[in-house]
């Protein structure tokens, strides 16, 4: 995503509080930005109908990105990804049946309009969920295309009989799980039968979908989460010929040069679940996605946490080397709105999110935080309980709502919610923002080489990335239990000259180091799961 994000110099306090009393709008995502995932129907209910909303999700933008740098109250992420929003017949809203419209259930276009314009005035980056390969089979796109064949416009993708050979999207199942019956003829709905494909052979959906792009991009948002991309184009049965077909990254590539057109920053980050053998061909000598999601290495690393053995995370960051890809491509995350959260997956073990989170910020691209994440929220099992309301406090409904919130709560939201971290030093929640704001404050030094340091245990993962003479040094314990005497051996890091300055970023205490000889150090003692994040100067 190194294409769509805007440098610039770290400005002086005076001027920046200058520009922020001003009102001045500062979209770009910094160098080293963050981004967060929300679901609005379960972020925050403004008018206690129990479903969450725009106007609540602007009273609760301060807790994300209160604007100012220099507080450490916020959690300082710099971009928002917002699921789907536009007007749909079901509560996740990826059967969309008008691309023009709010969703009623969210608020008016006003209100969206003034949450844009303070997350901008915040310096909050805002990319909306946009649901390309199919839409609701109630869109009147899709009515219209039911009608005898005679009058049918040929928007969707019709066969006078069912194919033979055809899977579900990612393989398994059967020609009948994809294709369906209307009015004589079958239909093709990768994803179901009341979510209709686009047919991308057709220059007017494609002239639609441009026109669905400006429209919004005309009112402020600074790019698309695609969903779906391997899918918008298919010829014939198997995943051969139902996902990642030229013609889909040639329509793509289309898109994403319209979008530039009208901002040259619109962000383009598609949903591309599969491993990064077949991520790394959307970058297309970058014109055509500007990132793809790390499905490979968030697997890896939940795996190489429950298993105590980081290899799979170093196997899955060296194969991604072997790819005409620049790294910044492929964006990290540990889990999302379609997937088991990262807490449960963990059993809750603080100590073992922590490790997730400092390995999550410590990788090159753009990583994304699905809501909740930073506190430790669970979720499991049918997509309703992967998306519940967020845990704002102890009180009833965990401070959601004053209605009936649309989705019951997890248990433990008495015990796991913000207002009981925010106050705890040593919580998961004050953990994420030392993290984001360590990653933003050295960001140039992530755009560094980055090499594996040598240990003398091998349940301790160290890697430094290394840019003009500096260092940011990481270290993580992959062991269940406190590990003592561990030595680091940083020659052929990159470095030149005697013993290096060390500073611990994340507690300030640098007593536990101690230098052996100018290429070798020693720490006393980490904590079981525990991380260290260490600037060598």
């Amino acid at each position: 995503m190194h294409k769509m994000r805007n440098r610039f110099n770290v400005i002086s306090c005076a001027v920046a509080l200058f520009f922020l009393s001003n009102g001045l709008v500062f979209a770009e995502v910094k160098e080293g930005g963050v981004f967060y995932e929300i679901f609005v129907r379960s972020f925050y209910d403004s008018d206690s109908d129990g479903i969450g909303d725009f106007n609540g999700l602007i009273e609760k933008l301060d807790y994300l990105n209160d604007g100012n740098p220099w507080t450490k109250t916020d959690l300082g992420i710099e971009g928002i990804w917002l699921m789907p929003i536009l007007e749909s017949p079901s509560y996740h809203g990826y059967d969309v049946v008008d691309y023009y419209k709010i969703e009623r259930d969210y608020g008016t276009e006003k209100d969206f309009q003034r949450f844009i314009a303070e997350a901008h005035r915040r310096g909050i980056k805002v990319i909306m969920d946009l649901v390309l390969n199919h839409t609701s089979s109630k869109h009147p796109w899709f009515i219209d295309s039911c009608r005898a064949k005679s009058y049918r416009k040929d928007w969707y993708v019709w066969q006078d009989v069912m194919p033979k050979g055809w899977t579900k999207p990612r393989g398994g199942g059967t020609s009948r799980d994809v294709w369906h019956y209307r009015n004589g003829s079958y239909y093709y709905a990768a994803f179901g039968a009341h979510m209709p494909d686009l047919n991308y052979r057709n220059e007017e959906v494609i002239e639609q979908m441009e026109a669905i792009m400006k429209y919004w991009l005309d009112k402020g948002i600074d790019g698309f989460r695609l969903d779906g991309v391997r899918y918008l184009v298919e010829k014939g049965g198997g995943l051969s010929g139902q996902a990642d077909l030229k013609e889909t990254h040639k329509v793509l590539k289309r898109l994403a040069g319209y979008a530039k057109g009208i901002n040259k920053e619109c962000m383009l980050i598609g949903e591309v679940w599969a491993g990064n053998e077949v991520v790394s061909r959307y970058y297309n000598k970058g014109d055509e996605l500007d990132g793809a999601f790390n499905f490979e290495l968030a697997r890896a690393i939940i795996n190489s946490i429950r298993f105590n053995n980081y290899r799979q995370i170093e196997n899955v960051l060296n194969e991604m080397t072997k790819y005409r890809v620049p790294m910044d491509f492929y964006s990290p995350f540990l889990t999302n709105h379609d997937q088991n959260r990262i807490a449960s997956e963990l059993n809750g073990d603080e100590q073992k999110l922590k490790l997730a989170a400092g390995l999550l910020l410590s990788m090159r691209g753009t990583p994304f935080i699905y809501y909740g994440e930073e506190i430790g929220m669970k979720g499991e099992g049918h997509h309703e309980r992967i998306r519940t309301p967020m845990q704002w406090d102890d009180s009833k409904n965990a401070g959601f709502t004053k209605g009936k919130p649309w989705e019951g709560l997890q248990d433990d939201f008495r015990q796991v919610n913000i207002k009981s971290q925010e106050n705890n030093e040593n919580s998961l929640l004050n953990y994420y923002k030392k993290l984001i704001r360590i990653r933003k404050k050295y960001w140039k030094l992530l755009k560094g080489k980055r090499r594996l340091i040598r240990t003398n245990n091998d349940k301790i993962y160290a890697y430094i990335y290394v840019n003009d003479n500096e260092g940011l040094l990481f270290i993580h314990n992959f062991k269940d239990v406190e590990v003592k005497n561990i030595k680091l051996e940083i020659s052929g890091a990159g470095f030149s000259g005697e013993k290096y300055k060390v500073v611990n970023l994340l507690d300030n205490n640098t007593q536990s180091i101690i230098w052996l000889n100018s290429d070798e150090f020693k720490i006393n003692s980490l904590e079981r799961y525990g991380s260290l994040v260490l600037m060598l100067y």
